[in-house]
């Protein structure tokens, strides 16, 4: 009597294949390109299309309850403003080398006589 050994059986399992084709990243790619340059053209129209603001206040100092000093520029004109509750008054046009301090004591001479 012989003894066989029996040798394992190697099995091959089919394996799925998969449901998309071979190359999809590519079109996927492709829809994020497009993507990206639509949303770079519509960045660009919306900040072309906002507004330059002309008018900016550069500077405000508190005086105390509801009054103010405050620094305007309008285009390239700087002028000095004093508010107090409801109203508002120019007190100097600047200069562009001017400073601050020099135009508001000429500002308090013209104001207290």
């Amino acid at each position: 009597m012989s003894i066989r050994k029996n040798k394992p059986r190697i099995v091959e399992v089919p394996v799925p294949r998969k449901s998309q084709p071979r190359n999809s990243a590519r079109p996927l790619t492709r829809q994020w390109k497009r993507l990206r340059k639509a949303m770079a053209r519509w960045m660009r129209k919306v900040t072309l299309s906002r507004p330059v603001r002309r008018l900016q206040v550069l500077e405000t100092v508190s005086l105390g309850e509801k009054r103010l000093i405050a620094v305007v520029q309008f285009e390239q004109q700087r002028f000095l403003v004093g508010a107090s509750g409801p109203s508002m008054s120019l007190l100097s046009s600047l200069e562009q080398n001017t400073r601050f301090a020099v135009s508001l004591a000429d500002a308090d001479e013209r104001v207290r006589p």
